[in-house]
């Protein structure tokens, strides 16, 4: 680091057109990645300082050594010395430019490669193992779950036109399979000894289940007709039409989809609409939001929080500023003793000049890095290093503070003013933290509207006679039962009798539902008398009730669990028979609606269900 000019020409690689040769990308990778576990703020900053370097280093993703690089990079995050790193790729445009590498327009390799970049920043943002490095949520995964972002990858999924619209929707569910099982913080069943921090963060996927949610019948329709599977291919078994990768991804994300609208924090507050006529109101943001973009009202709480942090260091600081003022008139030497006492604090105060920051900024960084526990002296001179690059601002020549700040970058190797900011938001006390800047209230756009036939039959049985609001999770549901989702994926369970792993997505499904909440079903009481329900509350509650009547009555659950067992009982009659491959996840099947059925006999449940069972089956 100590010869910048041979360290910019090492980083002219980069400018080099692609692909790079792979052996010296891996040296070139090699090297930077050793910087910057050795000099982790220097080289941070050498490479901020670098023009256009994140679309360099995007434009050589399919170089797998520059993609570990950018890795790399990311997960310097975790190094106190690397906070902002994210946050600077993130303005940069690092998602947008991931995302459209997703365009079915682009060939099938450009998707891998993009979608597993994605993959590698969710699993170093959020780990599933405690012991496993994590730099924990951050931007660029608030980028990835927000609206905006999924409508676009949804858009580029489901587009019929398109050549490489199928690679594009089988990347794209990975991606969401991905971030939902990262993010699930109701996996995290086990109970926290007091005191103890929980082991993930509570990420709200609102958004992408919402958006998700609004274009399930699209995705049903790729279950009826899908895009990759044109006829009938020989096999082992003859000629079979094959499910398809597809339709199997589409079933895994409807089952993780199940998983996610169970979360809590996802059923904590309603956000959607629904009319007494059946019209389901889905609030958008403006097309126009950007994450990065931050309300008029939350900017003017951050100004005054600002305004009094620096009052309160200006206090902390009064003694180190009058050492600064005594070491600065000792230098200037006659000048500043002819002067009289009432004229020394004018004296040095002119004498602050643009040449001096550079060192005192210097001195700063030295003692942060020599002294990290004299936590109230670093406050300090981070707050001096603030205040003097504002006069640099204000009466400075463009040049100059050209000039100061790349010494600035070279010497101590500290970060940009962005940086100093945010730790001095993070020493601040909990009742200046207001407001928090990370997460601005996007600006609503206009609702996108649905039509719900459940809706209706609901509201003959318990009349609304306004709106009402349910959450995002109940939504889901709403949108499974109107749409016959698990009962369409039933019929792919029989349609692909040899597909063990549709079978595995489909017993999910129906285990997910049958062991939740059923709602208001009322129950029997010490003497064993059944206490009707409370009340019918309508749309409130009971939407996995609805889903297992669903599964009952479209799915026909009862009768096509005997006629398998016939037709297996049947084909394995005959010479050189065997059994049907879907019977062993069918057993379990079975087992769980006998389960059901011996849990709720004694609730309005079992009525429900009574009149779609066959008393012979």
């Amino acid at each position: 680091m100590a010869n910048i000019d041979m360290l910019v020409k090492f980083w002219e690689f980069l400018d080099r057109p692609p692909p790079l040769n792979p052996v010296q990308a891996s040296y070139f990778a090699k090297v930077i990645g050793v910087f910057l576990m050795k000099k982790t703020s220097k080289m941070l900053e050498f490479i901020r300082s670098r023009p256009n370097v994140v679309e360099k280093l995007l434009l050589h993703m399919s170089t797998s050594a520059i993609m570990d690089l950018l890795l790399k990079i990311i997960s310097m995050e975790e190094a106190p010395e690397g906070k902002g790193i994210v946050q600077w790729l993130s303005e940069n445009g690092l998602m947008p430019w991931l995302i459209g590498q997703l365009d079915p327009n682009l060939d099938e390799e450009t998707h891998s490669i993009a979608s597993q970049v994605l993959l590698d920043i969710i699993a170093i943002s959020q780990s599933s193992h405690p012991e496993q490095p994590s730099i924990r949520t951050n931007v660029l995964i608030d980028e990835l779950k927000s609206e905006i972002i999924v409508t676009r990858l949804v858009g580029y999924m489901l587009d019929r036109t398109a050549p490489h619209s199928t690679s594009t929707l089988i990347n794209g569910v990975t991606i969401f399979i991905e971030l939902i099982r990262r993010n699930n913080s109701d996996y995290d069943v086990e109970p926290l000894p007091p005191g103890a921090e929980p082991q993930r963060e509570a990420v709200d996927l609102s958004d992408l289940l919402k958006v998700l949610a609004s274009r399930i019948e699209d995705f049903k329709d790729l279950l009826l007709n899908p895009r990759s599977v044109s006829g009938s291919v020989e096999t082992s078994i003859g000629r079979q039409t094959p499910l398809g990768f597809e339709r199997l991804k589409i079933c895994e994300m409807f089952a993780e989809l199940l998983h996610c609208s169970n979360m809590a924090i996802l059923n904590s507050r309603p956000i959607i609409s629904v009319s007494p006529d059946g019209t389901v109101k889905v609030p958008t943001v403006s097309p126009n939001y950007s994450i990065h973009s931050q309300p008029q009202q939350e900017q003017d709480v951050a100004s005054q929080q600002d305004q009094k942090q620096e009052q309160e260091k200006e206090q902390d600081a009064t003694p180190v500023k009058q050492e600064q003022g005594t070491a600065q008139v000792a230098v200037n030497g006659e000048e500043s003793a002819k002067s009289e006492g009432a004229q020394e604090n004018t004296v040095v105060e002119k004498n602050t000049s643009v040449s001096s920051v550079t060192e005192d900024q210097a001195n700063a960084s030295k003692e942060l890095q020599s002294a990290p526990a004299a936590e109230k002296t670093n406050q300090t001179e981070q707050s001096d290093a603030s205040e003097k690059a504002k006069t640099l601002e204000s009466t400075g020549s463009e040049e100059d503070i050209n000039r100061e700040s790349d010494n600035f970058d070279l010497d101590s190797g500290s970060s940009t003013p962005k940086p100093i900011a945010e730790d001095s938001l993070s020493s601040s006390s909990p009742e200046d933290q207001v407001t928090p800047r990370a997460t601005p209230i996007p600006p609503a756009g206009p609702p996108s509207t649905l039509a719900s036939s459940i809706i209706v039959d609901i509201t003959l049985s318990s009349p609304m006679e306004q709106e009402v609001l349910i959450p995002v999770g109940d939504f889901l549901k709403l949108q499974f039962v109107d749409h016959r989702i698990i009962p369409t994926c039933f019929d792919l369970f029989f349609q692909f009798p040899w597909n063990n792993f549709l079978h595995t997505v489909v017993y999910d499904m129906v285990h997910q539902v049958f062991h939740r909440p059923m709602g208001d079903i009322g129950r029997p009481d010490g003497n064993g008398n059944y206490i009707p329900p409370k009340g019918n509350l309508g749309i409130h509650e009971g939407w996995n009730r609805r889903l297992t009547i669903s599964i009952f009555k479209d799915g026909q659950l009862t009768k096509r669990i005997a006629d398998a067992q016939r037709l297996c009982d049947h084909e394995f009659a005959q010479p050189l028979g065997v059994r049907l491959g879907y019977m062993g996840h069918l057993t379990y099947i079975a087992d769980e609606t006998v389960k059901l059925l011996e849990m709720y006999q004694d609730t309005s449940l079992m009525s429900m269900l009574a009149e779609y069972i066959d008393e012979e089956d």
